[in-house]
């Protein structure tokens, strides 16, 4: 109870003072009856009380024990009492280290910094559905993509319940690994829009270098893990430049004739770019190299072998 408390505009915060000063001269009947009602006789263990009590109050508020160096919570200091429960850790009861430790109280200023840290990271993972998090990328004014490289440098110091709740939120430990995981996202993204995944090799994403991404999942396939091929498999990813290039030249030319009604294509005809003549050209030169599924799915939709009879 602060000293100057009035109560019925009796001086209450005095009188409790006086008691404690005169603890040796009350009568027993006296000090029983204060200790009925949990009297507390030392102004020290008042001051703590009041201190762990402005910490619940700014715990339930906020969601967590991060307070401020310079904080006051309804006109008490809460941010210096903070700093004063660290600095004293070593001498404080253990009764007193288990209530704050229940509270979620954080002991270090380096746990303050990492818990800080990892509430960023949740927002960002809340907000984008995963914890790839960009180098240079911060949250509220917080360098969050630093933050995560740190974390994986000093992965071997970090307790087992620090990494145990990083694993839990889906913390990507390798960035090799988090590159691939965003190249592979962002070429979803791609055939979700295009259809499919034939990526222009100088194409971007968002400002990443898709078609490069996937200009070295081609050249690494030998040596890459059956569990990403298998994932790029069943997006249907085209290893082979050759085949996604016949594969570009039988859409359009599906477009085309989705369009015309036909396929006699002109020699020097073009699609979005595409020298689609060209390209009709050169399959008739190659018919008899050609495969029986690639023959067979050009007459289906009614390709004309004979050049003579493409003319229009």
């Amino acid at each position: 109870m602060p000293i100057h408390f009035k109560l019925g505009g009796y001086g209450l915060g005095n009188w409790v003072r006086t008691q404690r000063s005169r603890t040796d001269r009350l009568s027993p009947e006296r000090k029983q009856r204060l200790d009925d009602i949990g009297f507390i006789w030392d102004p020290l263990i008042v001051a703590w009380e009041e201190g762990f009590n402005k910490l619940l109050e700014f715990k339930e508020r906020e969601g967590d024990c991060r307070v401020p160096n310079k904080h006051k919570e309804g006109g008490f200091n809460l941010g210096s009492w903070v700093g004063t429960q660290r600095r004293n850790k070593d001498s404080i009861s253990p009764e007193r280290k288990q209530r704050l430790g229940e509270t979620g109280f954080v002991w270090g200023q380096l746990a303050k910094a990492w818990e800080e840290g990892f509430n960023k990271l949740l927002q960002f993972k809340e907000a984008n559905g995963h914890c790839r998090v960009p180098n240079l990328f911060k949250l509220d004014g917080f360098n969050l993509g630093s933050w995560v490289g740190v974390q994986r440098r000093n992965k071997d110091s970090l307790s087992s319940e620090q990494k145990q709740r990083l694993d839990a939120l889906g913390f990507i430990w390798d960035a090799y690994t988090e590159k691939w995981e965003e190249g592979f996202s962002k070429l979803q993204q791609f055939k979700e829009r295009e259809g499919d995944c034939r990526v222009p090799r100088a194409y971007q994403l968002d400002g990443f270098r898709l078609g490069r991404w996937v200009g070295v999942q081609r050249n690494t396939k030998d040596s890459m893990s059956p569990e990403r091929r298998q994932r790029l498999d069943d997006i249907g990813f085209v290893w082979d430049t050759l085949t996604e290039a016949w594969e570009e030249g039988f859409s359009k030319l599906s477009q085309f004739k989705e369009a015309e009604g036909h396929c006699r294509v002109r020699l020097r005809a073009t699609i979005s770019g595409f020298n689609l003549g060209k390209w009709v050209s050169w399959q008739r030169t190659t018919k008899d190299s050609m495969s029986a599924e690639r023959r067979q799915r050009l007459d289906d939709i009614g390709f004309v072998w004979d050049a003579s009879k493409g003319k229009t």
